[in-house]
């Protein structure tokens, strides 16, 4: 048990050290990034002025969300092709409503995909309805009795804890945060709650499941049913000694905090719209001219107050007095395009990191990162076949907890990009078939990678259509079917 009653909310060291960067890139996707801003106001001794100067300063920045696009573009990447699904058909209500909330199973992968970008860090619960036995045929056919997958986000991972057996380590605890509307209030208000979920295995290492939740003085308290606080989950009417929770990281799928992809570019994005704000501060405060008087002395400053009681305008629409010998000036700070240099290199560094996101992580020249094993290298591929491997655990747990034993296939594309050929490799590879050194398939497969062809359009529907076709320009000849039916129409 990783909670006590009475005691204090516990999260782990490493989610701890990690929770600030976590929301940092939520934040900055959001575009909730005026909190990064310096205090120019800090140091003012006027506590109104100083609110006044810090709004003026956080209103000039503007946010170039190059973080936002390149969320967007990797996981576009990712399911640029339709994942490979197949699953029994006891299973295939994942398809519409994988989390009983009605997010389809596509949908959730790409959020999966999403938040493993951001954080590099998630989780997937296999979770069921409590009960003794066998679930019937139309209590799954109906929904009412059927095993869902749920997503947690990192944020929403708070305590875990793993014990090693011999050579495994095993996942023992773990503490997850769920968030409920308590349904108060009226029609378009939302109260949301926490209940805190911890899955756990007993002395005899039975899983279980307690739900708890913080009282008003935030001390914890569990909830029990029937005087007891742990509800034991069946899989396929037995006791299970697994946790059935499923860790997806950046790097593998471990229980460890790993490489939060998106960070260093979220930091570069935050430093730019701090590199802008002074931009704008600066230009606001120093490109305006001020005017400088030197007085006459023949006119004392008493005297030219008594003058000028509003001050003096500039420019030509009033003259100005100054008395004999003296002078008025403007001066004017000399143009400083600096905080824009610092723009332009963060913006340089942002695609630096962006292109090492997407392209192999080994020095290779242009031409090799397109091939299919570099993608091997990359963070997307490594996201890809992390989300696959987590979603096959999670659906072959929903299996057997049906008692399902069909085998499921279900993967995310590694083909990342459309690579299109140019004329000089379309020619090579037609000189290629013709002379006979390679397969006519082999250049449809390729076509098939650079989406000229549909991937569900198979080499021999493609060899049928050219037949059918005949060469363009040419009189395809006729089939003996279609003399004979000529012949019939003509007799009738």
């Amino acid at each position: 048990m990783t909670l006590e009653i009475g005691g204090a909310l516990q999260t782990h060291r490493d989610y701890d050290a990690n929770i600030n960067d976590w929301d940092k890139v939520d934040n900055v996707i959001a575009g909730k990034v005026t909190q990064y801003l310096r205090n120019v106001g800090r140091n003012e001794p006027d506590a109104t002025y100083a609110a006044t100067r810090q709004d003026e300063y956080a209103d000039g920045a503007v946010l170039h969300n190059f973080t936002l696009k390149t969320r967007d573009g990797m996981q576009g990447a990712i399911f640029l092709r339709a994942p490979t699904i197949e699953l029994p058909k006891q299973l295939e209500y994942l398809l519409d409503d994988c989390d009983g909330n009605g997010l389809d199973l596509i949908q959730q992968a790409q959020e999966s995909v999403d938040q493993d970008l951001r954080k590099g860090r998630l989780g997937l619960l296999v979770d069921m309805p409590s009960t003794e036995e066998v679930p019937t045929l139309a209590q799954i056919e109906s929904g009412e009795i059927v095993p869902r997958i749920q997503l947690y986000r990192a944020q929403d991972i708070l305590d875990w804890k793993t014990i090693r057996y011999g050579s495994m380590q095993k996942l023992v605890s773990i503490t997850l945060r769920e968030e409920y509307d308590t349904a108060n209030g009226g029609l378009g208000d939302y109260t949301p709650q926490y209940q805190y979920r911890v899955l756990g295995l007993d002395g005899d290492g039975y899983y279980y499941q307690q739900i708890w939740y913080q009282q008003e003085n935030k001390e914890m308290q569990v909830m029990s049913a029937g005087g007891s606080a742990d509800v034991y989950p069946r899989i396929n009417g037995q006791l299970s000694r697994e946790i059935p929770f499923y860790f997806i990281g950046a790097d593998n799928n471990s229980y460890k905090v790993g490489t939060q992809p998106l960070l260093p570019i979220a930091n570069l994005n935050i430093g730019h719209f701090r590199n802008s704000a002074d931009t704008e501060e600066n230009s606001f405060i120093a490109s305006q001219a001020m005017l400088i008087l030197s007085l006459s002395e023949h006119i004392d400053r008493q005297e030219w107050k008594e003058d000028n009681p509003n001050g003096v305008f500039g420019g030509s629409r009033q003259g100005l007095n100054v008395g004999p010998g003296g002078s008025a000036t403007y001066i004017q700070a000399d143009e400083s395009d600096k905080a824009m240099k610092l723009m332009e290199i963060k913006e340089g560094q942002a695609v630096q990191l962006g292109a090492q996101l997407i392209t192999p992580t080994q020095q290779v020249t242009a031409e090799a990162a397109r091939i299919q094993q570099g993608a091997n290298s990359s963070i997307l591929s490594s996201v890809a076949q992390n989300v696959t491997a987590a979603y096959r655990k999670a659906i072959e747990k929903c299996g057997e907890f049906l008692g399902v034993t069909q085998e499921v296939k279900f993967s995310l594309s590694n083909d990342f990009f459309y690579q299109s050929l140019t004329a000089q490799e379309r020619a090579q590879w037609v000189s290629e078939i013709m002379m006979g050194i390679t397969p006519a398939d082999l250049f449809y497969d390729r076509l098939r990678q650079t989406g000229e062809i549909p991937d569900d359009l198979v080499n021999e529907q493609v060899v049928a259509m050219i037949k059918e076709q005949g060469p363009m320009g040419m009189t395809v000849e006729p089939t003996n079917d279609a003399i004979e039916e000529e012949e019939a129409d003509g007799d009738a």
